[in-house]
């Protein structure tokens, strides 16, 4: 079965004073990108989320512009 995509994002870009072009792209959450990261709190022992590009704690539906998809081929 086809995986959904979290969203789609459209970015207008004008050619001519006439013509513009929306360029199209999936917008994938932190949740399903490759760099976030599961670490365990050490004091409460809490399981939270980091990203790595960013180094810091993030939202599981926050998005950005590094995004990696988790099974994307290298």
């Amino acid at each position: 079965m086809a995986k959904l995509p979290d969203g789609w994002v459209f970015i207008p870009m004008t050619k001519d004073a006439i013509t513009i072009e929306l360029k199209q792209m999936e917008l994938v959450t932190c949740r399903h990108c490759k760099h976030y990261k599961p670490y365990t709190g050490r004091v409460s022992g809490n399981q939270y989320f980091q990203c790595e590009v960013l180094t810091m704690d993030t939202d599981p539906d926050w998005f950005c512009a590094d995004w990696e998809e988790e099974d994307a081929e290298m």
